[in-house]
C-alpha cells in the first residue's frame, strides 16, 4: 500500500467503514498472524491476536498519524500483545511455581538429593515447558485444560510435553527419576 493509501483507508475506518477494514485485513492479516506466531509458538494464539489488534485498530483509527508508516505502527500493536501475552503467561507460572514448585513430586521421591535434581531439571526448562509440565502432571490438568491455560493448541501442547520430558530425561542424572513425572499426581 501507498501512504496516501493508507492514510485514505485508515480515515475510513475511523468513520467506521467496514469495507475499508475488510480491506486493510486482507492486505495485513496473514503477515500479522505469521509474525505472530514467530513470537507466540502458536497458530491458535497468533490468531486470537490478529483478531485483537484489527479490533483495536478499529477503535483507534483516528488515533493513527502518517508520520508512521501504517504497517509499522500494525506490528508495534502486534508486537506489544504478543510481549502482554507473554508477560501474562510468566506471571501465571510464577504464581504457580511459588506456591507448587517446591513441593514438586515430593510425595514420589523420599531421596532429598532426587528431589532437588528433579527441581533443578525442571528449572532448566523453558518457561512454556516449565508450564505444560507442571500444569499437567503436577497440578493434574488434562492436556486439553492445561493447553488452554497456556493459550495453546492440543497439539502444541503434547509437543512441549514430549519435548519438555526429552529434556528432563537428558539433563537426569538418574533417569529413573523421570517416571516420577509419567502420571498426573491428581486424576
Amino acid at each position: 500500500m501507498q501512504p496516501n493509501e493508507d492514510y485514505i483507508l485508515m480515515q475510513r475506518i475511523a468513520k467506521a467503514d467496514q469495507e475499508a477494514l475488510a480491506i486493510l485485513m486482507n492486505y495485513y492479516l496473514a503477515g500479522v498472524i505469521r509474525f505472530a506466531e514467530k513470537i507466540l509458538g502458536s497458530v491458535a494464539a497468533a490468531e486470537d491476536v490478529a483478531q485483537e489488534v484489527f479490533l483495536k485498530i478499529w477503535k483507534v483509527a483516528g488515533t493513527w498519524t502518517p508520520q508512521a508508516s501504517l504497517k509499522t505502527w500494525i506490528y508495534k500493536i502486534v508486537l506489544n500483545r504478543c510481549l502482554d501475552i507473554k508477560r501474562q503467561l510468566k506471571h501465571k507460572f510464577a504464581q504457580l511455581e511459588q506456591t507448587h514448585l517446591e513441593n514438586l513430586a515430593a510425595p514420589q521421591i523420599a531421596d532429598v538429593d532426587e528431589f532437588e535434581e528433579l527441581q533443578i531439571a525442571i528449572q532448566k526448562l523453558s518457561l512454556r515447558e516449565k508450564s505444560a509440565i507442571v500444569l499437567h502432571y503436577y497440578e493434574g490438568y488434562s492436556q486439553k485444560e492445561a493447553a488452554e491455560i497456556l493459550n495453546v493448541s492440543l497439539r502444541t501442547l503434547e509437543r512441549t510435553l514430549a519435548s519438555a520430558i526429552k529434556k528432563l530425561g537428558t539433563n537426569l542424572k538418574d533417569n529413573d527419576l523421570l517416571a516420577t513425572i509419567n502420571q498426573p499426581l491428581r486424576g
